[in-house]
């Protein structure tokens, strides 16, 4: 029973998005405005920008969030920064080295939170509420790195929640089940109308989906899973991609979206992906699987 309800906001049609950097931004809304009808505008939301994060609201995150707004999108903010701020605290090794050190240190956890509700408070300030995405890739790597090859258990994953100082999560454990879970406490505390996506990784190659449903039983009830494009291997982005590979694909998304009983959204889909899925010249097969 999540508190927000995706499918209804994306409505009954098949709904596309893009990311807004830089020059796209302004591309965006031009295109828009020839009739793209984008429903998702997505950013990322990185540490290093809370140097100074009256400077990142204003010029950054607020006219981002407005602009995707007034042009009839949702705005996406992709909430990265446990490796941002790990490597801040001194942290060094591999990107799952560093997150995995930032999850465990008290004060690296309370700067994410902090930070975090940073970000609740400007959602909670927009006139249509924001798509918040959590840390892709962290949440894979608790599973998939961290001295263990596909770990189910959540709360066997130490994270600094509670012991984090922070006051509006003090009553979580200190485990990655309760750091999804005061996530989404923050979220109905300070921006109870923002959606949350959890993020799903397909590291393995459509497999291990089992891992990842039993992983994310202990987040809570988050409102969209979000994952990357379909990992297919051995052919170039143009080629159609080999029957049993879609298939692989396929079951791993349903299983999630089985498991949970909420949605999935595809996130970041090479260019070369969306021209080979839309033609049906370069890959029948595929169109009418997906």
């Amino acid at each position: 029973a999540p508190r927000h309800d995706l499918c209804a906001d994306a409505g009954d049609h098949f709904s596309f998005g893009v990311s807004s950097y830089g020059d796209l931004r302004q591309w965006a809304g031009e295109a828009n405005a020839q009739g793209a009808g984008f429903r998702w505008l997505y950013v990322y939301i990185l540490a290093a920008g809370m140097e100074n994060p009256d400077d990142f609201e204003n010029y950054y995150v607020r006219p981002f969030a407005e602009e995707a707004i007034r042009i009839g999108t949702t705005p996406v903010l992709t909430f990265y920064q446990l490796l941002d701020i790990g490597r801040a605290q001194g942290f060094s090794g591999s990107e799952a080295d560093v997150v995995k050190a930032a999850l465990q240190s008290p004060p690296a956890m309370r700067t994410y939170f902090d930070n975090f509700v940073w970000l609740l408070r400007i959602a909670a300030s927009l006139e249509r509420p924001p798509l918040i995405h959590v840390e892709p890739d962290s949440w894979g790597f608790m599973m998939w790195a961290f001295g263990v090859e596909g770990n189910g258990d959540a709360t066997s994953v130490p994270v600094a929640v509670a012991s984090s100082g922070h006051p509006d999560v003090g009553g979580f454990p200190d485990d990655a089940g309760g750091f999804g879970r005061a996530l989404l406490a923050l979220r109905d505390q300070y921006a109870p109308e923002a959606r949350m996506g959890w993020h799903a990784s397909n590291f393995r190659t459509g497999t291990g989906a089992d891992v990842v449903s039993r992983f994310y039983s202990s987040m809570g009830e988050w409102d969209v899973l979000v994952t990357e494009e379909p990992h297919v291997t051995g052919q170039s982005w143009w080629e159609p991609w080999p029957a049993d590979q879609v298939d692989t694909n396929v079951a791993w998304m349903k299983t999630l979206t089985d498991s949970a009983g909420v949605p999935l959204l595809l996130w970041q889909m090479p260019i070369g992906f969306e021209g080979q899925l839309l033609n049906p010249e370069l890959s029948p097969t595929n169109l009418e699987r997906f």
